[in-house]
């Protein structure tokens, strides 16, 4: 095409992109697929290339840049003052009570969420994006336009022609908990220190130096106050309506409230509301609604007159610090844990609370028993927020220098904020970790080997890298019947509570004739007290899915097991676990103090079975006729109360030692790329290892690449390819290599016979349920990924097929029903395509 032709192609390509941006990012109504949207991004980028157009509008600008700059500072041409804050309805008729007596008339207020993000100003003149700043002191903040240009909920272009010439809209800066999530999840792969919430790590996002990597972290917007000298309406509600339509992404949820009574409502309903949100809120906005009457109100030295910020209260205990421990992961990140006196936080008992690295330890000033407050707020993770009372006469807690394992000296690189302890071949944490990971179902999925078998093995100096795992079948003799009590050295971990518990299916479990487990779990967390109470056959079928038979069997089970039946309708709501001493009363029928004496003496169920009815009596724990009824429990054929003990037993006997063998065998068909990622190299993700793999095609080649052929590898940095390298400069690891060579492991890509047929290519799927033995959920998203398709966790509109086993989410398949997303089993997805898995 000629220069004319190829510009008009160009100028069509870059609307219908900003098109599709809108209706993806703003709307959440995406119109083409993902695949038709990057060619026709690879289209333009190429027309733009070939004719030289250089349009910092063009949505081929998205991307960012890998060139690094410092942050001009910028002054505001408007103060981005704070906002006074309320903590009680009281606090809010006080505000309502002086904004009336200065305008004297009532007023329209609107409620805005008040998102946890970080503040950002963006300046538009004729229709165009032209600078995009920071809050920083509210007099002058750091242009940070190069960065926001590749969020794509933010406008480059405004739609339609009847904005102000010039304008300017402010809004909050956001990391969506999904995107969060995800980022944390590839940094734990890759051995990294976590990061500690969403608005901390937006904020960091938008003042990186790299655009590239912001482009990478998928930030969001919303924006949320308009101001210039023609705005359309006077109304503050009504102009964002009109940014809306500009092409803004304004929050649904903003209210109008004609009354002060509308404001409490809005403020009662979120309170509670706000948990179910993608990203993260701390309160809500109140505003006078006229811009008339806000600029009447004006503003005090500090904030407007017109506004105020009602703040949700995190709930926040003050709690007793007894120590920090300190946990070696399987890279070697040193990551302190505070041990707190057990205190009710959001309705659940917290036990620890992680103090991420040395600088939070120091800039807390911590000495022991400490109070410091503690707050669980919307982050999953308790965190420590400050001291409430202190005592300096105590010792100070200070970062350890040498590894809590093995005592090697720590280091701490001046780039990160982790301590690693540099022992990673003999460091018993690192070298059972490195086992665990190599073992997981995302790199060689071996079945039958977990962190206690992994445990008992290294204990017993038949475990000492991953090497020895194709050892085991040579040790049979040595391994089969080994068997241990798994029970935690520390009495104040998490580990340790959870080990003392025993999970509702396992005592379902337990009795003669009862389902499998997998049955018995579904019966312990989806049947309410109610249910159980109500059995029927119809019900047990709805819910189990189950046929006709089976339903008649469980339901005969329940009606032969009066004792276990009456505990599960007697259980507090929600259980799906329970301490010894309520299987001692509750299905023993022990008085509950004598029950508390045994629980409390014994602790773990396991061993009061051993102990014996005889020791029990003679301790004093009980009298004759308690003991007889524990005896006849003891005694109840209808129990195996070794199904009960299980959970804190590690047992290898002959079948558990065959499905090892059979897992180990399987491994050796396990592609490359996880192979490669299975070894567990520092910043080595799935993503990384599947390119490493993929460029270099064996383990040789990569073994010699050098640092520079890596870095030019896509989303491989130089600090992944120095510890790629590293690795592979240690004798160590090149030897263990060969050991896993010798025992038939996978070290090059193997090339497919039909690597061109891409069927599935431009198609996202989701993968949910089970799958069975033969066919499991990874190997079926291996398979979409071979032929071309984008397997994703979550479902949105841009999902083409959820690909459905048995118990399948009712969630997932509920939000596909609403998105229009195709559901299929696994049956009806190897018809539709023509594969056989």
């Amino acid at each position: 095409m000629d220069q004319q032709q190829a510009l008009q192609k160009i100028k069509e390509l870059q609307t219908e992109l900003e098109e599709h941006n809108y209706n993806y990012y703003v709307l959440a109504q995406p119109s083409i697929s993902d695949y038709e949207f990057d060619m026709k991004l690879k289209e333009l980028e190429s027309l733009e290339k070939e004719h030289g157009i250089d349009d910092p509008n063009s949505p081929t600008k998205r991307v960012g840049s890998d060139l690094s700059s410092d942050f001009e500072q910028v002054e505001h041409k408007y103060s981005m003052l704070s906002l006074s804050n309320a903590y009680s309805e009281e606090e809010i008729r006080d505000f309502d009570t002086r904004v009336k007596k200065l305008i004297g008339t009532e007023c329209e207020y609107v409620c805005e969420l008040k998102y946890d993000g970080s503040s950002i100003s963006l300046t538009y003149e004729n229709g165009q994006l032209v600078r995009a700043v920071t809050r920083g002191d509210g007099v002058k903040g750091d242009d940070v336009t190069t960065n926001v240009r590749t969020i794509k909920s933010i406008p480059l272009k405004l739609r339609g022609t009847d904005y102000p010439e010039s304008f300017e809209i402010r809004g909050e800066i956001l990391m969506p908990f999904e995107v969060f999530n995800q980022l944390n999840a590839e940094l734990e792969e890759r051995g990294e220190a976590l990061l500690a919430n969403p608005r901390n790590t937006a904020a960091g996002t938008l003042k990186m130096k790299n655009s590239a990597v912001v482009a990478s972290r998928k930030l969001d917007a919303y924006l949320y106050y308009l101001l210039g000298e023609n705005l359309p309406e006077d109304g503050h509600y009504q102009n964002l309506q009109k940014a809306k339509e500009w092409g803004f992404k304004i929050s649904e949820h903003m209210q109008l409230c004609p009354t002060l009574e509308d404001v409490f409502d809005f403020l009662r309903k979120w309170d509670t509301e706000r948990f179910n949100l993608p990203v993260a809120t701390d309160g809500v906005v109140i505003k006078v609604n006229s811009k008339r009457l806000q600029n009447n109100l004006g503003f005090t030295a500090k904030s407007p007159r017109w506004a105020i910020a009602y703040k949700f209260k995190a709930e926040s205990v003050s709690t007793r610090i007894l120590g920090i421990t300190y946990q070696v992961g399987r890279t070697g990140a040193i990551t302190p844990v505070a041990i707190l006196e057990p205190v009710q936080i959001a309705g659940t008992t917290v036990r620890r609370a992680s103090l991420h690295n040395s600088d939070i330890i120091e800039s807390l000033n911590l000495h022991e028993n400490d109070y410091v407050f503690v707050e669980k707020g919307g982050e999953i993770i308790p965190k420590i927020t400050g001291v409430a009372q202190t005592n300096e006469f105590n010792t100070a807690f200070l970062f350890p220098k040498k590894c809590p394992e093995c005592e090697s000296l720590l280091i701490k690189k001046e780039d990160e904020a982790a301590h690693y302890c540099p022992n990673e071949d003999n460091c018993p944490p690192q070298i059972k970790g490195k086992i665990e990971h190599f073992v997981s179902r995302k790199a060689l999925d071996i079945d039958g080997i977990g962190e206690e078998t992994i445990s008992l093995l290294y204990k017993k100096n038949l475990l000492n890298d991953v090497s020895d795992l194709y050892k085991i079948e040579e040790n049979s003799s040595r391994i089969i019947g080994l068997e241990t009590l798994n029970i935690p050295e520390d009495e104040t971990s998490e580990e340790y509570i959870d080990a003392l518990k025993i999970p509702l299916e396992r005592i379902i479990y337990a009795f003669k004739d009862a389902p499998t487990l997998k049955l018995c779990k579904i019966l312990a967390t989806d049947f309410t007290s109610e249910d159980i109470s109500n059995i029927s056959i119809e019900a047990i079928s709805d819910k189990l899915k189950t046929d006709n038979t089976t339903s008649r069997k469980i339901f005969n089970f329940f009606q032969n097991t009066p004792q276990l039946r009456s505990f599960l309708v007697n259980r507090p709501k929600n259980a799906k676990w329970t301490y010894p001493e309520a299987i001692l009363t509750k299905i023993a029928g022990i008085n509950p103090s004598d029950a508390e004496k045994i629980s409390s003496y014994y602790k773990f169920y396991y061993f009061i079975t051993k102990a014996g009815i005889k020791e029990i009596e003679e301790k004093g724990l009980i009298n004759f006729m308690e003991a007889s009824k524990l005896s006849a429990f003891f005694n109840n054929k209808k129990i195996d109360h070794e199904k009960l003990n299980h959970i804190n037993k590690v047992s290898i006997q002959q079948k558990t030692f065959d499905n090892i063998i059979k897992g180990l065998e399987n491994s050796k068909n396990v592609t490359f790329e996880r192979v490669l990622y299975g070894l567990g190299i520092r910043y080595v993700g799935e993503t990384v290892a599947k390119k490493l793999a993929k460029e270099f095609k064996t383990i040789d080649r990569l073994v010699k690449a050098t640092i520079e052929e890596m870095v030019e590898v896509e989303d491989i940095g130089e600090r992944i390819a120095e510890s790629v390298k590293a690795y592979f400069q240690n004798e160590k690891h090149l030897l263990l290599i060969e050991k896993l060579k010798i025992a038939g492991l996978q070290f090059e890509v193997q090339e497919k016979e039909s690597s061109s047929d891409q069927i599935l290519n431009g198609l996202t799927f989701v993968v949910t349920g089970n799958f069975g033995s033969k066919v499991i959920r990874e190997n079926l998203k291996l398979k979409i990924e071979e032929l071309g398709g984008k397997v994703s966790s979550s479902i949105s509109k841009n999902t083409d097929y959820l690909i459905a086993g048995e118990k399948a989410g009712p969630e997932k398949l509920k939000k596909a029903e609403t998105l229009g997303v195709k559901v299929r089993n696994k049956d009806q997805f190897e018809e539709e395509f023509n594969i056989n898995l």
